[in-house]
């Protein structure tokens, strides 16, 4: 194998951008590796994945009793020559490519001595399976050639909303009369509502 076999870098930043400003914080992290395989011939033997890894938070305090909170997730993935063996050289294997977002924002407030969490869910994600052209795959004792068989690819966009009502105990100060619906039980109350589309 020659040059690169795998690296990792990876980076943070994070902080107010200037005072009463956002808080953001950032990590992102890229990955290459490469494999090779003994029973193949050089350097038509290896198979290559990259994938990042990236999330992002964003923390704004309007108040003393409400925070809002934005995150966004994004790992894409990509394989080309999906494990390749004497009998599946690199023409014959298939290339696979992952895409995947995920972003959220939730409203924090503190009402009734407890706190609403209100918060929204948005994800995408999609895999495509493809081969390395165009031509038949034949197959044999003696080993495979040819192009891989099948081509696929899938989208999900599932979305998610809820918002959640606890109230807790305060040992340090009175809180505030809760409504007698949260007086019924002496377990810290919640009440809340969900919705999944898919």
């Amino acid at each position: 194998m020659r040059g690169i076999r795998d690296a990792s870098p990876r980076g943070v930043l994070g902080g107010p951008a200037a005072a009463q400003s956002p808080i953001l914080n950032t990590a992102l992290q890229y990955n290459f590796q490469r494999e090779s395989v003994l029973t193949l011939p050089y350097p038509h033997n290896e198979s290559k994945k990259e994938w990042v890894n990236s999330f992002t938070q964003l923390d704004l305090v309007l108040s003393p009793k409400q925070i809002i909170t934005a995150t966004l997730h994004i790992s894409p993935q990509h394989i080309n020559y999906v494990n390749p063996d004497f009998f599946n050289p690199q023409t014959v294997t298939p290339s696979y490519r992952q895409h995947n977002y995920v972003g959220t924002a939730a409203d924090h407030w503190g009402i009734f001595g407890g706190i609403l969490d209100s918060s929204l869910s948005l994800q995408r994600f999609n895999v495509n399976i493809g081969s390395q052209g165009d031509a038949d795959m034949v197959m044999s004792p003696v080993g495979n050639r040819g192009n891989y068989f099948w081509r696929a690819g899938s989208n999900r966009k599932p979305h998610r909303v809820a918002r959640n009502l606890v109230s807790r105990a305060s040992p340090r100060r009175r809180n505030p009369p809760l409504p007698r619906w949260a007086l019924l039980s002496p377990a810290p109350a919640m009440t809340g509502s969900s919705l999944i589309v898919r």
